[in-house]
């Protein structure tokens, strides 16, 4: 398994527009990505109080985690554009050797 992980540093972001993100988020992401091959789950976290929002998505294979970037750089966009917020975008991957549910 592998994963992927969208880093966006916020700044200034009011208490209506973290709700936003996050119905946003939810609304455009999960379906998105769960018609790419290989896509096995996703998550949103966020900090607040840091003004950071973490977007993992689990990947089956390397080559799905790899093959899906470019929409997931579109969807943070699209997320933060529809939310009214801006922020700095950083995308790492991962192997992921143990995850336990």
């Amino acid at each position: 398994m592998y994963a992927r992980m969208l880093t966006v540093i916020v700044k200034g972001i009011t208490e209506e527009k973290w709700d936003k993100a996050i119905k946003n988020y939810q609304e455009i992401v999960p379906p998105s990505v769960r018609q790419m091959e290989g896509f096995e789950k996703a998550a949103m976290l966020v900090d607040r109080e840091g003004e950071r929002v973490l977007s993992l998505t689990f990947w089956r294979d390397k080559e799905s985690c790899d093959a899906g970037v470019e929409q997931s750089g579109r969807l943070a966009q699209e997320v933060m554009q529809k939310s009214e917020v801006q922020g700095d975008v950083k995308m790492d991957s991962f192997d992921v050797p143990v995850f336990s549910e």
